[in-house]
């Protein structure tokens, strides 16, 4: 046998074998590992956004510390306070409103802030826009009236004149009612109550709706 064909039944031997095949390329990591549906955005993730419509190529958007994006042709949206899914419905909402007559959106967590480490949760009842849990970033002393906002605010027939916060302290608990009229109508800012993380938020009906 010629040095040739030698040459040629090894390299297919090798082949067979699966000594000669190219080395396996490793999957790409997982921009967001930690990513859940049930987490809500922080300030300073990483998003990529993209319309199918537009055609336009996906775009790279962070979570400004006002906690909204600024998306393309629309401007800024609130970001925190809502999960990924929420946060795509709530595009989709905008941009079907205002500019398109079906949006597709793209949405998706490229990478989570490291730096909001200091993380609580409240819940919120009764007259909202939002029932449910609530992530807060305590690093930023999050009080009632902004998280109310962020979450939505107040329902319809919300009373924003005793809005009670329930609060375990020490093996106790205690009742904190705050007048949302006003911190949120009238600016009186030393009026808000900061938050702390398992406060539980109630909003009763108004008693007259109109």
């Amino acid at each position: 046998m010629s040095a040739l064909l030698k040459i040629a039944a090894l390299l297919v031997f090798a082949t067979l074998l699966g000594l000669a095949a190219e080395p396996a390329t490793p999957a790409p990591p997982t921009a967001a590992p930690n990513a859940g549906p049930d987490r809500q955005i922080s300030v300073g993730d990483q998003l990529r956004y993209q319309v199918a419509e537009d055609r336009d190529l996906p775009v790279e958007l962070v979570v400004s510390n006002t906690g909204k994006i600024d998306l393309p042709y629309h401007g800024p949206i609130q970001a925190t306070g809502r999960t990924i899914a929420e946060l795509r419905a709530a595009i989709k909402t905008a941009l079907e409103t205002e500019l398109y007559v079906r949006a597709t959106v793209r949405l998706e967590v490229l990478a989570f802030s490291q730096g909001a480490v200091n993380r609580g949760r409240v819940h919120l009842s009764g007259q909202v826009r939002r029932v449910g849990p609530v992530e807060i970033d305590l690093s930023e002393r999050p009080t009632l009236g902004q998280t109310i906002l962020a979450a939505g605010g107040l329902a319809d027939f919300g009373d924003p004149r005793n809005v009670r916060i329930i609060r375990r302290s020490g093996g106790e608990t205690r009742t904190i009612v705050v007048d949302l009229r006003e911190v949120l109508a009238k600016g009186r800012l030393d009026k808000d109550v900061e938050l702390l993380d398992g406060d539980f938020i109630i909003v009763d009906e108004r008693l007259i709706n109109w």
